[in-house]
This record gives structure tokens, sequence and C-alpha cells, in this order.
């Protein structure tokens, strides 16, 4: 459908919805095609933010791993296969679709009959004077990206929703940690080392520390800290010894390759071995909120009563 057509009529007004209209069909198209390999992408990634692969054999996780690139490459290919530019007539034709009348169609029409009667033409310009008229109200429709016809098991909400278990339960600095784990005598080469991190307690809003990079050897810990620790090389090179748990000391799991604890009580926390490293962890106090009361409480003309209140937290409030 040619510019010129549509501006006779006045129309250039529509090239923003029909812009807008043709990156709906786009992300429509992109979203139809490629949901199985997103999907894909998205399993694997929270199971690596949840430290999944600390607890199989690194073998285990390259197979899964050449798997899963397999996968994600095999429905990439398959979407390439079924994914089309949507073209300006496309991206007309469902703006079009929008408005009562089809008036961009029928501005682009020619009078069939009729055209050597200027009583015919009056009315047919009349016709398309309308038609200019209410095609120029025309909207960017919203893309349609419902695909429960593509996706009968609702496959792709199962991978969001592993995402967002990832997200909330798991760390995304663990993601790097799989680039480490080389099978074989490249992992034997590398010799053992260890990562660590300490997630304060989400209500607190701070930051999570990655014991690698603290050079304190005194870090203050709210309470309800969680502490997760990663031991790479063979079985039993380093160890960890740590009395800010609780929980009695267990010698034969003190070399486990994934170590998760909260911290309870001030105490210290130790990695025995190459690379090994010691804290002293101070537990800081969680303060009580409090809510003080600032005015005398008022009673309103529908027998309701308003008490005038202000709350503080040392980590703040939000609600």
């Amino acid at each position: 459908m040619p510019t010129s057509d549509l501006s006779a009529f006045g129309l250039r007004d529509l090239r923003r919805p029909l812009l807008f209209t043709r990156l709906g069909l786009v992300a429509e198209r992109l979203w139809r095609a490629f949901w199985p390999g997103l999907s894909i992408i998205m399993v694997l990634l929270a199971a690596l933010m949840l430290g999944l692969h600390d607890l199989v054999p690194v073998e285990v996780v390259w197979g899964v791993a050449g798997l899963g690139l397999i996968a994600v490459v095999g429905a990439c290919v398959w979407g390439g296969r079924r994914f089309a530019w949507p073209s300006r007539a496309e991206a007309l034709a469902r703006l079009d679709a929008t408005l009562p009348g089809r008036p961009i169609q029928a501005l682009i029409d020619d009078q069939a009959i009729g055209g050597d009667d200027p009583a015919s033409v009056a009315v047919w310009q009349a016709h398309q004077r309308r038609m200019a008229a209410r095609a120029a109200q025309a909207q960017a429709p919203q893309p349609d990206l419902k695909i429960a016809a593509r996706d009968p098991y609702a496959l792709r909400y199962v991978a969001a929703l592993a995402l967002a278990v990832g997200l909330i339960f798991g760390s995304v600095l663990r993601v790097q940690s799989v680039a480490d784990m080389t099978p074989g005598s490249a992992q034997a080469a590398i010799g053992p080392s260890w990562e660590g991190w300490i997630e304060p307690p989400r209500y607190t809003g701070l930051p999570t520390i990655y014991l690698a990079d603290a050079r304190d050897e005194t870090i203050e810990i709210s309470e309800g800290a969680r502490i997760t620790l990663r031991f790479y090389g063979e079985l039993g090179a380093l160890s960890l010894t740590e009395t800010v748990s609780g929980l009695a000391a267990d010698p034969d799991a003190a070399g486990d390759p994934a170590q998760d604890f909260s911290v309870v009580q001030s105490g210290e926390i130790s990695i025995e071995g190459p690379g090994g490293r010691a804290w002293q962890v101070v537990l800081v106090d969680d303060a009580n909120p409090l809510v003080d009361i600032t005015g005398a409480p008022e009673a309103e003309a529908m027998g309701q009563m308003s008490l005038p209140f202000t709350a503080s937290d040392d980590y703040g409030v939000v609600a």
C-alpha cells in the first residue's frame, strides 16, 4: 500500500499507529516462534541460581549443559523457520480491522463505476472524506501474546515459575560458578577452590556479600542471614568450621562441597585448606519496630474512629 495512497487524504498521522501496530506484530511472532527456547533458558538459569549444579558430579553438569545447548539451538532453529517479518500491508490490515467499516481499505479503493457521472463522483468523494475522518482516529491495537493453543500444558508458566524461585531463593552470582567446573584433569590442575555468599534477610534491603571479596576479618551480619559455601576440587581438600549456626558440628559433613546455614549467633567461620580464610562474625541486633501515637483518637460521622500514629524500624517501614 503506497504512502501516497493515504497522504492524499491527509492521513500522515497514521504513521505512528502503523509503526506501533507493526512492532506489536513483531512481538507476537517473536513470542510465538521462540517461546520454547526462552522457556528452556529460564529453566537452565533457575537450576544454576539454585546451585543444583553443585549437588551432582561435574560430568553430569556438562552433560546436561550439552543437552541444554542442543535444545536451545534446536528451538531457535525451529522458531527461525516459523518467524516471518510482518509486512506493511499486514500492519495496515491489522490496524484497519480495529476501526468500524474498515475505513483505511475504503480510502485505498477506487471508484468502480460511475466515474463519468459528476453526482456519483461527488457521492464517492464524500464517502472518502468520511472514511478519512474515521481513519484519523486509529490507534495501535494491543499485541495478542496468547499462545495457549501452542502450549496446552502451560510449560512457559512452569519455566517462569522456576526462574522466579531461582531469583527469590537462589543467587545470580551462582551462575558464574559453573564456568569453574571443568571435568577430569583440568579440575585437578586448578586445585581446590571455594566460593561463598552471605545473603542478608530480604527485609533489610542489604546487598549480598561475596566472601572472596570481603577484606575485613570481622563481618557484621544481620540475624537470619543465609551463608552459602561451595568447595571445588578434591573432596575433603577444603573443610568448614563454624559456630554461628548454633548447630552441632558434624566432622563427616565438614568437607561437603555444598554448605548452607543461617546465622543465629555471633561466632567464627573458618575455611580450612589451600586458600582458606576465616572471619569473625558479629551478629547485629534487629530492633523491634516502634509505633507511636501522635494524637488523640477522633470519631467520624459514620461511627468510625481514626488514630494518628507514626511507625519506625531500623531497616525502614514500607507497609
